[in-house]
């Protein structure tokens, strides 16, 4: 039996949506371990007033909890 739990976690970017949600997978993996799936909620994208952008991705985070904590690579 296992048990899933999910978390909500921003990413942001300069480049892209893409750029911004791998930032939030490249944050979690130092912290989460067991990540099955990744769901995107939401993306927005701030404008500077002099027009750039920074691209915005809200997803949910989907992992399994772990009776005992293993090494993770």
């Amino acid at each position: 039996m296992s048990v899933v739990k999910t978390v909500e976690a921003i990413g942001r970017s300069r480049r892209s949506w893409d750029d911004a949600v791998q930032e939030v997978l490249r944050r979690a993996y130092r912290t989460v371990i067991g990540i099955r799936e990744i769901e995107v909620v939401g993306r927005t994208a701030a404008v500077s007033p002099r027009g750039e952008l920074e691209y915005e991705m809200r997803v949910l985070l989907h992992f399994e909890l772990v009776d005992e904590l293993e090494p993770h690579g």
